[in-house]
């Protein structure tokens, strides 16, 4: 039971969380990864130097970042536009249906990058032993908390 639990869990996590983090070429943790594994290790974040990734591993998720690269920065690219073309008709003078379109072309736009996210996650969950599976869950599930705390600290100072 307590197995299911945690792989769900680091599914949910990666699929969330972890599985985002992969996908930006220029994000730390790519660059992270990047890092030869011949390198200082105080060099890279604690939380990937725990997950102990042999030079195999780093190898593999490369070429998956790799692969989904281009198609994560053209999504990307589509959904900031198709955005900001929603902001512009809601602050505009475009009628109501127009943008509830422009509403679901997001929304699709979103569904399309958080399935490339997943099929992202789920190639690279093959390549993680199931112990690597879980502290990578409970390292994004602790990050994740540490953002939402300050997103609210961010907020509840901006209120005042």
């Amino acid at each position: 039971m307590f197995f299911n639990r945690a792989s769900a869990l680091a599914a949910l996590t990666l699929s969330v969380g972890g599985g985002i983090a992969m996908l930006y070429p220029n994000s730390w943790l790519a660059q992270s990864i990047a890092q030869d594994a011949n390198s200082s290790n105080s060099l890279k974040p604690r939380w990937i130097r725990q997950l102990n990734l042999t030079r195999e591993q780093t190898q593999q998720i490369l070429v998956i970042q790799n692969k989904y690269k281009e198609q994560i920065t053209e999504s990307q690219r589509a959904l900031q536009q198709a955005q900001q073309e929603l902001q512009n008709m809601i602050v505009g003078t475009a009628n109501q249906q127009q943008i509830r379109d422009k509403q679901r072309q997001v929304q699709r736009l979103r569904q399309h990058l958080g399935q490339l996210r997943f099929e992202i996650m789920m190639s690279v969950r093959e390549i993680l032993t199931p112990g690597q599976r879980r502290l990578f869950a409970e390292q994004m599930q602790r990050m994740q908390q540490t953002f939402i705390k300050k997103a609210n600290n961010s907020m509840s100072i901006n209120e005042k």
